[in-house]
């Protein structure tokens, strides 16, 4: 009995291993941000459109703590990288399917900062 707990250890450990190798060297280039003249987007390996928001559209951007998260339970996680600390909220004014989305750039405070740049408003927050 011993043993074969010992083995699903085992086994749990380097399933994990492997999601976290993989996790951080490909999983993240699937998804690929962009903050253009017009909106935000997400694109599939930069080349397919998955989701895009007008940038008059944009309700509010901000960073999201993981104790914090209750206001971001409803939005639609198009994350890439496992270990993040604060996502980025992104809400959107039109109702649709996906109004709000949960991004997870690589520098979250450059591209909430950026994003607050092209807004040009009090739309985003910290």
């Amino acid at each position: 009995m011993i043993a074969v707990c010992f083995y699903v250890v085992a086994y749990s450990g380097l399933l994990l291993a492997v999601y976290l190798l993989v996790d951080t060297m490909i999983i993240h280039r699937f998804l690929q941000y962009s903050i253009s003249a017009n909106g935000i987007g997400v694109k599939i390996f930069g080349l397919v459109p998955l989701w895009q928001v007008r940038l008059e559209d944009i309700e509010e951007i901000r960073k999201v703590r993981l104790r914090d998260f209750a206001p971001a339970i409803g939005a639609w996680r198009m994350g890439n990288r496992f270990w993040m600390s604060a996502p980025v909220l992104v809400r959107s004014r039109r109702r649709r399917i996906i109004r709000s989305v949960l991004l997870t750039p690589a520098k979250p405070d450059e591209f909430v900062a950026e994003c607050g740049r092209r807004l040009g408003s009090g739309r985003t927050g910290g």
